[in-house]
Order: structure tokens, then sequence, then C-alpha cells
């Protein structure tokens, strides 16, 4: 099924869910890129963050049935299909009492290999509801990110885009939790009329702005400086000194060294390919909690230098953050099929830029 929908190209290029060579954090480059971009030239963006309810148990089988079928799959196997969702049942079971077994008349079975495959089609054509605006999707995590020439422009294509997504849901017997949804808006310039506006009106309610959002696991701000994130990191991460302070006399050496790549490095490696790109001085303090981290493992005076305590085959946080750009930069040259659909066209060489014979010409931009 997926080679099928590979191969074609069925799959919204956007949906970074439940995908192979697709993760969170091709998602977050992507996405924060856009809004970059867009700054630069001089646009105001709007990131919407929907919540649809209950979305893997609201799936309306014979919507999806006629979808699978719009797709090419048809005959015996989609009779397949329509013999796997009807006529299943459930029960509730409760201290060894259970519920009378009742058919489940809506939903995709979910720890299932199929499940999130079935999903992945239903939600396929939710971007193609959207005129003016480019859809994000990590399965039903969806948000919606609209940019204007000027602030009034820009709500009123938001707020036109949002009643799209409306009428999607509605069309397709989904509904929309309006208490988990909000929005935040991103200007070129730091003193603007947007920063007045609290709230947006939509069809299905009122959207309340937000300053932060926390968008695949990382704190997105309005600002774009990270500060946020860096300081939630900080603040999973410092639990840890003490722990290790303690527990560092009774275990060995190699188990520290575990416990570190288990609890605190994936902390500090996951989106850092964008909040690193911050001032240093906002990484600072994140950069000493993590040294403090490896001098507590490795029995280390705390006048010790930086250079002798990265023995733990890791980086400091700033050369880390190059070397996960240079590993994204080596995919792309050597690699492009491990990468989605969206960064086919990331980089170009100067040669499709202009003519001339540079010493830089084969480079990429």
């Amino acid at each position: 099924m997926f080679t099928f929908w590979n191969k074609y190209n069925v799959l919204y290029e956007h949906q970074y869910g439940f995908r192979s060579h697709h993760s969170t954090t091709f998602a977050l480059i992507e996405i924060t890129d856009y809004i970059y971009k867009s700054l630069n030239d001089g646009s105001y963006v709007a990131g919407i963050y929907l919540d649809i309810q209950k979305a893997f148990d609201s799936i309306n089988h014979d919507i999806l049935l006629n979808k699978l079928e719009h797709y090419g799959i048809r005959g015996s196997v989609l009779n397949w299909f329509q013999s796997y969702l009807n006529k299943r049942k459930q029960y509730t079971e409760i201290n060894g009492i259970k519920s009378d077994s009742e058919y489940i008349s809506c939903g995709v079975p979910q720890g299932s290999s199929l499940g999130p495959l079935l999903f992945l089609i239903y939600i396929n054509d939710l971007p193609s509801a959207c005129c003016n605006s480019i859809v994000r999707l990590f399965a039903d995590d969806t948000n919606q990110f609209v940019k204007g020439r000027n602030a009034s422009e820009l709500i009123q294509l938001a707020e036109r885009e949002t009643a799209n997504v409306l009428n999607w849901c509605t069309s397709n017997k989904l509904s929309l939790n309006i208490d988990k949804s909000n929005f935040s808006l991103f200007c070129p310039l730091v003193n603007d009329s947007l920063i007045d506006i609290k709230e947006m009106k939509t069809p299905f309610g009122v959207l309340s702005r937000a300053s932060f959002v926390k968008y695949l696991g990382v704190y997105i701000e309005e600002s774009l400086t990270w500060k946020k994130h860096i300081e939630f990191m900080c603040t999973k991460i410092k639990k840890f000194c003490g722990i290790f302070y303690k527990i560092r006399f009774k275990i060995p050496q190699k188990c520290l060294k575990t416990l570190y790549y288990s609890l605190i490095y994936p902390t500090i490696l996951y989106g850092i390919e964008i909040y690193a790109s911050t001032k240093i001085a906002y990484l600072d303090e994140l950069i000493k909690l993590n040294n403090k981290i490896l001098r507590i493992l490795q029995f280390k005076d705390k006048n010790t230098t930086v250079q002798f305590i990265y023995i733990f085959s890791t980086l400091m946080i700033p050369e880390l953050h190059s070397f996960q750009l240079l590993l994204f930069a080596h995919k792309f040259k050597q690699c492009r099929n491990l990468l989605p659909a969206s960064f086919t066209n990331y980089f170009v060489l100067n040669t499709e830029i202009h003519d001339y014979n540079t010493r830089n010409k084969t480079t990429y931009m």
C-alpha cells in the first residue's frame, strides 16, 4: 500500500506523520524556514494550530471507503477493506467486569499496521480545501500557515482559510476542538499593528492568540528567539543534576554514559537544527548546564576546562548544531531519496542562479 502511494505521489507532500524518511524534525525545519523566508520578503505570517477532536476515533467508514476507491483501491481489495472495517466490536473491562460488546460504527483500528495508513488517506485531501494557505500535517496534528502583504490582508486570509478547514471537517464528519486551537502572528517589524490583535473570529468560534506554542515538541515564540524552548530544556535537565551527583558513586562509568545518552542527550539533540540557530547568549545557560552534567558524571572538578569533559563522544551544543546541519546537507546531496519530497529543491546550485564562472559556482545556496 505504501509503495503504491509513494510511487504515484498520492500522499500530501507536507504530511510528515507515519511515513518513512519523514519526521517531526523535518517538519520543524521546513516550517521555520518558511516563516523566516516570508519575513525576509516583508510578508506577515499567521500560524493557526488546529486540534481535530478525537480524529482517529471519528473516521467515517463510508467516506473512507469512497476515498480508497477514488485513489484506485477497487474490486476485491476494496471489499477486503470493507470487511476489515465493518462489524468490529469492542467492550470495556473494569476490575474484571466486562461491559456488553457493541459494534464500532466509526474510527480506524488503533494499534494496527493499517490504522495509521487509513487515517493518512482520510485526511489527505484536507489541504486541497485551502486556497491561500499551506497546511502542514503530522498525522492528525493540523496546522495552517498563511502569509499576507500587510496585517489586514493577513487576518482576512486567515479567517477565510480557517472557514475552509471547518467546511472540510463538516463534510468529513470531523469536529475541531476550539479550546485546544490557537494562533500566532509573525511580523517583519517589531512594532506593528499586529501587536494589538488578541483574537481571531472563525466560523467555529473565537481563536485566542498565543505568544508561543508548543509545535511538535518545540516551543515556537512569535519573536523566534527560541528562549522559551531553551528555558524548557534547562528546567527538564536541571532535575538530573542532583540525581546524577548521588548515584555516580554507585554505578560504573559505562552506565553513567548510558544514562547521559538516554536522558540528557536526546533532549539537547531534538530540534537543535532549529533552536541552536539563536544568539549564543541565549544558549549560554543550556551550554553551562550540559557542561555541569558532564563534569558530575565524570567526577571532574568545576574548574576543569571544557576540552577535558567532552570525552563522551559528544560535542558542545554549537558544534553539535553545525554537525546536524552538515548531516542534513550531506543527505540532500548524496541521499536525497531519504528526504521528504518537500525538500527536493531545498538547496540550489549557484550555477542555477547565474552563469558566471566563479569559484563557488558548484556550491549550494
